[in-house]
């Protein structure tokens, strides 16, 4: 499951039968404080052990990362919170990859007065240990909106800078630091956005949202970044309403 609303974390693993029979659940558990909890992002390893990013609510301003580890029987392995401080802030998860290795990159960011809050990478290895953090990283006005990781452990974000907004690309490498950052921007000085990003098998970037063409017109928008951040090519496109087109996930 995805995303859950519940005030604890729940995972939950499915038998998964035919579609018209019923659907059983295998396990069920559920963790956190007394408070809110709410789940983000679900990876699994090459064991089917389960990982699960999400985070826990102390008080309104005051949100910390919660990550754990399950083995496939549903058994907590480990569990890890960070908190970016010193002072309160809203740690807002927002991604989990697991490698070839065990590995868990988690990707978030801190929305502690708006944008414009750091972006933060950790690296967690397969017994729990913190292989590295980057979570001082500025891109001012930034909203990261979606994260890829590519054959080479490369992560690359992309979202919105600004307002009106332009589009961002932001690549950073297997240790966390910071390579390359681009920026799209609309013909017409108004909204651009990426709300999606994958890579190819040759590390080739690929980013789709939306851009603002007319006054309240948005074309559709798909751009391609090379490894090395060079653009390939732009397209944009409109649709039969002439109104609002975008790619999302």
């Amino acid at each position: 499951m995805k995303k859950i609303f519940i005030h604890t974390f729940w995972v939950l693993l499915f038998v998964s039968v035919s579609l018209q029979a019923q659907v059983d659940s295998a396990w069920l558990r559920k963790w956190g404080n007394d408070y809110w909890n709410e789940n983000h992002s679900v990876a699994t390893d090459f064991n089917g052990n389960i990982f699960s990013l999400g985070w826990s609510y102390y008080s309104s301003s005051n949100y910390d990362y919660a990550t754990s580890k399950f083995d496939e029987d549903g058994n907590v392995i480990w569990s890890r919170e960070f908190s970016y401080g010193p002072g309160d802030y809203i740690d807002a998860p927002l991604f989990s990859h697991c490698d070839e290795y065990g590995n868990l990159i988690t990707v978030g960011q801190a929305a502690c007065s708006g944008f414009g809050c750091p972006i933060q990478l950790i690296k967690y290895g397969a017994e729990g240990d913190t292989i590295w953090m980057n979570t001082d990283f500025y891109y001012s006005d930034v909203l990261i909106l979606s994260v890829a990781v590519d054959d080479d452990g490369n992560i690359i974000l992309a979202g919105r800078r600004g307002s009106p907004s332009s589009g961002v690309i932001a690549k950073f490498n297997a240790d966390g630091q910071f390579l390359w950052g681009k920026e799209t921007f609309s013909p017409t000085g108004g909204y651009c956005r990426f709300n999606d990003v994958t890579t190819d098998a040759n590390g080739n970037i690929y980013a789709g949202g939306a851009v603002d063409t007319l006054s309240q017109n948005f074309d559709a928008a798909v751009i391609k970044y090379s490894p090395g951040g060079d653009l390939l090519w732009k397209k944009t496109w409109n649709g039969i309403n002439s109104y609002l087109d975008e790619v999302s996930d």
